[in-house]
Parts: structure tokens; C-alpha cells; sequence
């Protein structure tokens, strides 16, 4: 018979201390494998679950395009891989650049459930940006509630070497 009267050893609150800690982290285990099973299984990535959990329905492979040199006035094409997350479709209504930059594409644009949809565009490299690298940037307005979609351009424009033979 047990003494209530008697206090725990040390050793005994240690080892339940450890064996409490063992069991969540053993519970964080499974629930971390689950996580990754079912983004696997469900999107073909982590990534692209741990998105989904935080409310994008659409959301693009890169979201950085590097378009390389371009030479000041002329204009280089480029493709946004974009991906609904969901089941249902997700319509991108218009798009709201700070350059010159167009979509090849009409909008509204509707991307079905579960699919991928290639943006194409084109960057249209202006002569105020010589000698220098830029980021442009794009929004795409959804019909979706979700965070912003921004998506970004980068270049080098250079002199246009036709431009620099007229000069006398």
C-alpha cells in the first residue's frame, strides 16, 4: 500500500516530464508526415499544400521572371505558369502593371478547377531604364478572395545598338 503522504522522487516527475514531451513531439511526428502525404497527394508538392492552408487558390510556379539583357524599345516575351489550388474555377478579371508590360491573352481569363494555365506576356523594355537592371511589377485581380498575386519581371535594358549608329 502507497503512502499518500509520501512526496514523488525527483526522478519520477523527471521521467514523466520526459515521457509527456516524447508523446507531443511523437504527436507533431504524425502530423507532419499527414501534412506531407496530403500535399503530396493533393497538390504534387509541399509548397503548394502549405499555400492552400493559407488561403491561395491560385498561385505561380515562379513568381520572379528573369527576361535577361533587352535592349532599350524593344520587347521580350515571357510565361507565367499559374496553378488553381482548388477544385472549383478561378477567374483573373485584369491585371495592373507599373511598365509597359501586356498580356498576350484577353481577360477575363477563367483557369478550371484543379488546372495549370500558362500566362503569357510581354515586356516592353522603354529608354528610360538604360545601363541598369529593373524589376517590374504585375498584379493579377482575381475573382477569388485570397492574398494579393503579384508577379515580377527582371531585365537589364542596354542601349539599342541601332539607336547608338544614328548618332553622329
Amino acid at each position: 500500500m502507497i503512502d499518500k503522504g509520501v512526496k514523488e522522487s525527483g526522478d519520477s516527475v523527471f521521467r514523466r516530464f520526459f515521457l509527456s514531451l516524447a508523446s507531443v513531439a511523437g504527436m507533431l511526428v504524425v502530423v507532419a508526415t499527414l501534412f506531407v502525404v496530403w500535399s503530396y497527394t493533393s497538390y504534387g508538392d509541399i509548397r503548394s499544400g502549405w499555400l492552400r492552408l493559407g488561403g491561395y487558390q491560385l498561385i505561380a510556379e515562379e513568381y520572379l521572371l528573369d527576361l535577361g539583357t533587352i535592349p532599350a524599345g524593344e520587347s521580350k516575351p515571357g510565361t507565367f505558369r499559374l496553378r488553381n489550388l482548388t477544385g472549383s474555377p478561378v477567374v483573373i478579371l485584369g491585371m495592373q502593371t507599373d511598365c509597359s508590360c501586356v498580356a498576350k491573352t484577353e481577360f477575363p481569363i477563367t483557369i478550371p478547377g484543379s488546372e495549370t494555365f500558362d500566362l503569357e506576356v510581354v515586356f516592353v523594355a522603354d529608354g528610360t531604364d538604360t545601363e541598369r537592371k529593373v524589376i517590374r511589377r504585375m498584379i493579377l485581380n482575381l475573382s477569388v478572395d485570397q492574398p494579393v498575386m503579384l508577379l515580377e519581371f527582371r531585365a537589364i535594358i542596354v542601349p539599342n545598338k541601332e539607336e547608338k549608329q544614328d548618332e553622329p
